[in-house]
């Protein structure tokens, strides 16, 4: 009892300190679509722009949680939610390599790193209930290839997670079929897990989108939006030390004569290399997968290769002293790190237009007017109940979803100056501008007669058209 006690500590500890206060885009859209989920039920209709959109709802379940506890905790209460998903993805990996290595310092350790290298993923965004899902998926399918008993068991819960996932985060179920590919090769096609696998084909229907469960990703990859999206880019190695130091530990790990690596293993490793490669979004499932597979083969080797040194540092961390001194050293890192944040509030407003909205609020009749948004501002707009032009769900902009324009690409040539601005906003009948202060459109509109500053800080301005 006393360990599994200090365990939960030091990872609840570091949880906390790699958990940012301020919320983002995401977390402003999950609140409002939850809201519509409650009050309209699931009518595939937008309800933000003024577009006049099909929305397919890809994050159901999770958009529900966030608003109930929206509604009843506010702010706070998703601060807390965040903690918590944040522990129990920690409290799985350190469950999952303790089980493949019986080795608790070890499996300390690498959960703590894992925690630390997947930091900016834990925010709250479907992907902290999926990276868990995807955790628990390589546990299950490692036991069904490895252990004689209960493979009934793990088809039934592989099944179970892939319902759950679809309905919380769909546009990764394709990865999460991809990771049988790994398990059929290497077992020459085990029946159990090819049995699983087609199982869990079948997982995209049990959804609201149906048969769209299974072209979402796809057609997400295909749209226009990958090339602007940062999340979505390519892998710079020399802007990213921690994706480095990660990549040539693998390397290391790969090419070492120590360890005995599992062909499931090598092939997942070079796959979520890979991924991170073409885009830095994968870095996630590369940093879980890695930091698992590394951790459980370094605890094992360290166990029946060092098996003395093991029990001295295990009684070293069992006892008081060890375990004072280790819930110290990561105390402080929370504190570093909360005082390191860029901001100490949920709501940071030199990203957010605070000022500006309270202003539409306040001096517009916001319901029925037509602002023409900066993408990363579009979530605020939403939570505050201000219709939008574009918001952080991109795909639901582009033709690819809406079948009817592609307004996504009207956003990126007036902002980029690609297209002439006015043309754009006398096609969709703009009213109001809302933009960050010294963006090239707001030189341009500073030289155009037609338009008015309503709203300055010293963050964003909003400009009046008068057509």
């Amino acid at each position: 009892m006393k360990r599994k006690f200090f365990v939960s500590v030091v990872l609840l500890i570091t949880v906390i300190g790699c958990t940012a206060l301020e919320f983002q885009n995401d977390t402003f859209y999950s609140i409002k679509i939850g809201e519509d989920i409650f009050k309209y039920g699931v009518d595939f209709l937008d309800h933000h722009s003024f577009h006049s959109l099909a929305y397919s709802y890809p994050h159901l379940i999770f958009d529900s949680i966030v608003y109930i506890v929206y509604n009843y905790l506010g702010f706070k209460g998703l601060y807390i939610l965040t903690i918590l998903f944040g522990y129990l993805l920690s409290i799985l990996i350190y469950k999952i390599l303790y089980k493949l290595s019986s080795n608790y310092v070890y499996s300390l350790i690498f959960a703590v790193l894992s925690i630390l290298f997947m930091k900016n993923f834990l925010c709250l965004r479907a992907q902290i209930v999926s990276l868990s899902i995807f955790a628990l998926e390589y546990y299950l399918l490692y036991s069904m290839v490895n252990k004689e008993k209960n493979k009934n068991k793990y088809s039934i819960l592989l099944f179970i997670l892939g319902v759950i996932l679809v309905n919380v985060h769909v546009a990764t179920y394709p990865f999460y079929l991809i990771m049988f590919i790994p398990f059929i090769i290497a077992s020459k096609g085990n029946r159990n897990v090819v049995i699983s696998f087609i199982l869990c084909l079948l997982c995209g229907l049990v959804s609201v989108m149906g048969v769209s469960s299974y072209s979402y990703l796809i057609n997400t990859l295909l749209n226009s939006t990958t090339y602007y999206i940062e999340e979505h880019g390519p892998l710079i190695m020399i802007e990213r030390i921690d994706y480095l130091i990660l990549y040539v530990l693998i390397i290391w790990f790969m090419f070492s004569n120590k360890f005995k690596i599992k062909l499931y293993d090598k092939l997942i490793l070079m796959g979520t290399m890979f991924m991170t490669l073409v885009s830095i979004r994968h870095g996630m499932l590369l940093s879980l997968y890695a930091l698992i597979i590394i951790g459980s083969s370094m605890g094992k080797y360290a166990l029946n290769k060092e098996k003395d040194v093991i029990k001295r540092v295990e009684k070293w961390f069992d006892s008081k002293r060890g375990m004072v001194i280790m819930v110290i050293v990561v105390g402080i890192f929370s504190v570093l790190s909360y005082r390191g944040a860029p901001c100490k509030k949920f709501i940071n407003d030199e990203i957010y237009p605070t000022g500006a909205v309270s202003y539409i609020k306040n001096k517009l009749d916001y319901g029925n007017i037509r602002i023409f948004n900066d993408i990363n501002v579009g979530s605020y707009l939403m939570l505050n109940d201000i219709p939008v032009f574009i918001d952080s769900r991109t795909d639901l902009y582009t033709y690819t979803y809406n079948k009817k324009h592609d307004i996504f690409d009207d956003y990126i040539g007036v902002i980029r100056m690609g297209y002439y601005y006015e043309d754009v906003f006398s096609y969709y009948d703009i009213d109001y501008v809302l933009i960050p202060v010294g963006t090239s459109l707001d030189v341009y509109l500073k030289k155009d007669s037609k338009y008015k500053v309503v709203y300055e800080d010293n963050n964003f301005v909003l400009w009046e058209r008068n057509v």
